[in-house]
Parts: C-alpha cells; sequence; structure tokens
C-alpha cells in the first residue's frame, strides 16, 4: 500500500528520549511507531495518539467509546458499555488489526480479532493507533496497530490515589479506583474497576471486573525493572433476536483474560538501550446460543468454548539521536489454542500449539530536510508458513510547521487455526 499520511503526535517516556538523544535540539513531540521514539517531523506513518487527558474529557469507558470517537475507524453492534463489538481501520477488518497492552497481543485465535469493549481505559496513559500495514515493527498487522500504553507511578508522590463513580440509565455503572506511588527506587501503580448495566437493549446485561496492578525499581545506571500483572472478567449480554419460534437468544457468555509481564529497560552505552520483555497470557471465551421451543422454554444447543494461552519473549538494541536510528530485535512466542463445543460429542475443532519466532529491524537516517525510514522483517508464524514484510517511508520538511510524509508497506495477518492457508482470513 501507498499512503500520503497525517498524525497525531504524543510525548514519549521522557528518561528514554534523554538516552536516545531525542530531546537535546528542541522540545518537538515525538511518537512511538516502530519501537522507538521519533520526532513528528521524522515519521511517515498515518497516526493518531489519545491521552489520558483526551480519554478523561470523552468521559469513556471502555476502548470501545475512544475509537468511535477517532477518524477513519467505524465500529459495528455497539450497545450496552463492555459488550461485544467489532471495528475497522480506514475498511482493514478488526481481524487484521493488532491490539496490544504493554506490548501483549489481546487479539484472540480463533477470530483472530481483540474486543475493545473488553478493555478498560482507566489505566490507560496513552493509545497510538498506526493506520495502515505496520508488520515490520510489530508482526501480524496488515490492517494497523492499537498499540496501549498504561500508566506508570506516580514519581512525585509515595502515595495518591482516587475513587471516582458514575451512573446512568438502566443502572449502567462505573465504579473505579486508582493506588499510585514511588518510595526511593520502588513505583507502584494500582487499580480496580467494574463496569455494570442491566442493559441498554433486551439481553444487553453485562458485568465487566478488571485488576491491573504494576511495581517498577530504578536500576543502576538509569535502567529500570518493571512487573505487570492484570486480570479481566467479562460477562456481556448480546443481542437477542424474536424468541418465539427459535429465535436466537445469547446468554451466559463469560470472558477472562490474564495478562502478566516482567520488562528490563537498561543503557548500554550513549544512546544505546537493551530492552528485554517477558510474558505470559491466557483467554478464555464461553459463548452459548439457544432458543425456546414450543413450550417457550429456553434451549442451548451450542456452547463454545475458545481457549488460548501465550508466553514468549522479545529482546531488542535501540541505538540513536534525532537524526538517525535504528532498533533491531529478536521475538518468540509458544502458543497453545483450542475450540469445541461443550454441548457435542463431537472431537474438539481444534486443539493446536505453535512457535512462532520473529527478527526485525527498523531505523531512520536524515539528511538535511529529507528524513528516509527503511524496515524489514522476518516471521516464522508456525501456522501459516514463514513471511517478509518490507516498509520505505519517507519524510520531507517543508517548513517548520510543514511536513510532506509518503509511506510504502506490506505486511500480514495470521488465519484463524480452522484454516492452514494464510490467505483465508
Amino acid at each position: 500500500m501507498f499512503l500520503f499520511s497525517g498524525i497525531t503526535p504524543v510525548f514519549a517516556d521522557e528518561e528514554t528520549l534523554e538516552v536516545l538523544g531525542l530531546t537535546d535540539s528542541s522540545k518537538e513531540q515525538l511518537v512511538t511507531t516502530s519501537r522507538i521514539p521519533r520526532p513528528t517531523s521524522k515519521i511517515a506513518e498515518n497516526v493518531t495518539v489519545i491521552t489520558a487527558d483526551d480519554i478523561s474529557r470523552l468521559n469513556a469507558h471502555t476502548l470501545s467509546d475512544v475509537l468511535q470517537t477517532v477518524s477513519g475507524i467505524q465500529l459495528d453492534y455497539l450497545r450496552t458499555p463492555s459488550s461485544v463489538s467489532y471495528f475497522n481501520i480506514q475498511g482493514a477488518l478488526s481481524s487484521t488489526v493488532l491490539v496490544l497492552i504493554d506490548g501483549i497481543r489481546q487479539n484472540d485465535y480463533d477470530l483472530t480479532v481483540a474486543f475493545p469493549g473488553f478493555v478498560p481505559v482507566q489505566n490507560i496513559d496513552r493509545i497510538e493507533i498506526v493506520k495502515g500495514a505496520a508488520s515490520t515493527a510489530w508482526g501480524p498487522a496488515l490492517g494497523g496497530v492499537i498499540n496501549i500504553i498504561t500508566k506508570t507511578p506516580d514519581p512525585d508522590h509515595r502515595v495518591s490515589g482516587m475513587v471516582s463513580g458514575s451512573i446512568g440509565s438502566q443502572f449502567t455503572a462505573d465504579t473505579r479506583a486508582e493506588l499510585s506511588g514511588t518510595i526511593d527506587r520502588f513505583g507502584y501503580y494500582l487499580t480496580a474497576g467494574n463496569l455494570r448495566s442491566d442493559g441498554l437493549t433486551p439481553n444487553g446485561a453485562a458485568n465487566q471486573n478488571n485488576l491491573y496492578g504494576k511495581i517498577s525499581y530504578h536500576l543502576p545506571g538509569n535502567g529500570t525493572a518493571t512487573l505487570g500483572l492484570s486480570h479481566l472478567t467479562s460477562r456481556p449480554g448480546l443481542d437477542e433476536a424474536d424468541t418465539t419460534n427459535w429465535g436466537f437468544v445469547h446468554d451466559n457468555n463469560e470472558f477472562r483474560s490474564t495478562n502478566g509481564f516482567l520488562k528490563l529497560n537498561q543503557p548500554l552505552a550513549t544512546n544505546l538501550i537493551l530492552d528485554i520483555d517477558g510474558f505470559i497470557s491466557n483467554q478464555d471465551f464461553h459463548t452459548k446460543f439457544g432458543g425456546r421451543d414450543d413450550q417457550g422454554a429456553i434451549t442451548f444447543f451450542n456452547n463454545y468454548d475458545a481457549r488460548n494461552s501465550n508466553r514468549g519473549t522479545n529482546t531488542r538494541l535501540s541505538w540513536g539521536d534525532g537524526q538517525r536510528n535504528l532498533v533491531t530485535g529478536f521475538e518468540y512466542a509458544h502458543t497453545q489454542a483450542s475450540y469445541k463445543d461443550l454441548l457435542s460429542t463431537d472431537p474438539p475443532n481444534y486443539d493446536r500449539s505453535w512457535d512462532h519466532w520473529a527478527m526485525y529491524a527498523n531505523g531512520t537516517y536524515t539528511i538535511g530536510q529529507l528524513t528516509l525510514l527503511p524496515g524489514v522483517r522476518y516471521d516464522m508464524t508456525g501456522v501459516s508458513g514463514d513471511t517478509t514484510s518490507y516498509t520505505l517511508g519517507t519524510s520531507y520538511q517543508l517548513a517548520e510547521n510543514t511536513t510532506l510524509r509518503a509511506y510504502y508497506a506490506d505486511g500480514y495477518a495470521l488465519p484463524s487455526p480452522h484454516y492452514n492457508d494464510k490467505n483465508l482470513l
């Protein structure tokens, strides 16, 4: 694909930027589109960034509420907060858009989608949305990336926090609490929330609980080690059709997700940083389908159970300053996925495990007002063969506030384990 693109910028982490030498020349805003912060005049992708302040002004409850305000994103089936919804980015289906929280994949492996209604927003620091193929940096991201970065511990107080609540129609209520602070080298951020509703549409009642915790430790040499854990349960009511004559009824659905990560960020030399991330995640989604019989009793005839677990590591080296930078990395992930009907005596539809390996390199090279942005990535997907992704972007700063951008990229998306051909999406 070939794009002329625009951008809404964001500030990146100040400690990282200082080490990379990206804050020396000016206070120009920066974004992270290829796993390294870059000044806005030196990126080519079409990017939108939403900050925590933006989310607060929107009075958003979940990621769905945020996405419906973003140009180029369309949501389908948006009803009660925390309900199941699908979206597309500039026509690219959500099955081709990679959703990450703290670098951990949120897409399931059955439908290859992430449901934005299952992502609470109270712990989000910023959301970076890349519209268009971004596989050279992120892997299976043919349609784009929604990269969610969570809040960090409050560096200015030993203890700080908040409690909030809101209530609306049909007892739709959002309750949240946060606790954060820094004590010597230790920092902590904890949050919990409940989002519930009796349903804004028939059979749309929902109840979602989430817990999130992050602990950081500042290492000697300006390094940081961070441990994060999250757990979410959601019982989303789905839409209900005419329940006479065996109209569909969706009920007793439940989604559970648990994520954990350990990150090490360590400067090795001037403008050289080593990052090592380890992660583990589990998802479990139950969906029942049924209807009313001739006597009016509800009978369920399907109870689908989709499970997947994922664990792995990402190791990368970042070098650079405001004019030239390079990030190279290696990824590994082991995945176990299964899908079956608990009300059927047939064998499981699938029960598979596989390993995913990847290597990538993305860089910036500036000559005067012209910046070149090449990238390449090689993936051994484990489920659909090997693939190589390329990108080449360029930006030219015509004036202080005028930049011309062009961007070419290709990429890939993973198929469901139902299929063996990566073209069957």
